[in-house]
């Protein structure tokens, strides 16, 4: 689930119908009419995200921090406008 989600989250700058309702997909479920997670938790996600990424790779430093932030937060923005 988690290599799911990720490929989604690096997919949605690209724009396609697919792309789009892979989001939808899992955004209306995720709304405040759905589970109501709160769109600050997608941040946590993301930090979270990149704290692992930071323990296990030896090559990891700020060009690739800012790398993975900047691919993954179109979904996240998606996604939070979803809510």
């Amino acid at each position: 689930m988690l290599k799911n989600s990720l490929m989604l989250m690096m997919t949605t700058s690209i724009e396609s119908t697919e792309n789009q309702t892979h989001v939808e997909m899992i955004g209306k479920p995720h709304s405040r009419t759905g589970h109501n997670v709160s769109p600050e938790y997608y941040d946590r996600w993301l930090n979270c995200l990149i704290d692992a990424a930071r323990e296990v790779d030896q090559q990891f430093d700020l060009s690739i921090e800012q790398a993975w932030r900047k691919t993954l937060q179109h979904g996240i923005d998606k996604i939070k406008a979803m809510y």
